[in-house]
């Protein structure tokens, strides 16, 4: 999909809805909104932007005359092939997050794209090129055609990996992998270890799970019942989400907890 028809389906300009309506029943009146948005130079920055807190209608797409170049010897911009919109986002517009961006902010945190540009350190000192692949993880700012971050921020995508698939794999799996290595003791796999996944049924979630398993894990999880065969088929054991359903079984068991 090529970048402009990308942003146009997170939504343009802005409308006024009560700020109580989910974002379900204000997308599609904002959707049909913003159907004049134009892009008047395909190479322009176009930024997705959070003007103030609440549903959809708070988004904003804007063109903004101008290329991104590096700030400064050590950054690289990247041109964004795929990003992503997770519930941290959202919560984040809304203003129910407890780690909130200073408004107006771009939101984004996984991105993979293509480096565009990059700074005479970076250029001189990295193993990066221009048209290498690339993934990061941001606070904020992925939902833009450019994003610039120090080269050490990123790491490489194979050339010929789908960006939408890579961002799915680096969204989900890097979370879990980096949970699990937090829990680990001297470097040591999980066989037989007992691990309890709050909410196993989301992407992370079902990563780690995954990834428990393969180390041989003896894998608990939390999810709302109609995800229960799912997990089970994978190998989990399924409980409630409710505590007061698997605190009796579980509590004092567990070698590692994960949220």
């Amino acid at each position: 999909v090529p970048q402009e028809l990308a942003f146009m389906s997170l939504g343009r300009g802005t409308a006024s809805h009560p700020s109580n309506e989910s974002d379900a029943s204000t997308l599609p009146d904002f959707m049909r909104r913003m159907e004049g948005f134009e892009v008047k130079n395909p190479v322009h920055q176009l930024v997705v932007q959070v003007l103030d807190h609440g549903n959809v209608e708070k988004l904003s797409l804007q063109e903004l005359a101008y290329i991104p170049t590096p700030s400064n010897p050590k950054e690289v911009v990247i041109k964004v092939e795929a990003s992503t919109i997770t519930l941290q986002d959202c919560m984040i517009r809304r203003g129910k997050w407890y780690e909130m961006q200073s408004l107006p902010f771009i939101p984004g945190s996984d991105f993979v794209g293509v480096i565009h540009d990059m700074g005479e350190e970076a250029r001189n000192y990295s193993t990066f090129q221009v048209g290498d692949k690339v993934a990061a993880l941001v606070p904020s700012g992925g939902n833009a055609k450019y994003i610039s971050l120090p080269y050490h921020s990123i790491i490489r995508v194979p050339t010929e990996t789908d960006s939408v698939v890579a961002l799915c794999l680096s969204s989900a799996y890097v979370p879990a992998r980096e949970a699990l290595d937090r829990a680990r003791k001297l470097n040591t796999p999980f066989t037989s270890a007992n691990i309890l996944i709050i909410g196993g049924n989301g992407p992370s979630g079902l990563a780690t799970i995954e990834l428990a398993l393969l180390e041989g894990a003896n894998v608990f999880t939390t999810a709302d019942e109609r995800h229960h065969e799912y997990l089970t088929n994978m190998g989990a054991k399924c409980f409630p989400i409710d505590p007061n359903m698997w605190l009796p079984t579980l509590q004092g068991k567990m070698d590692v907890v994960l949220d």
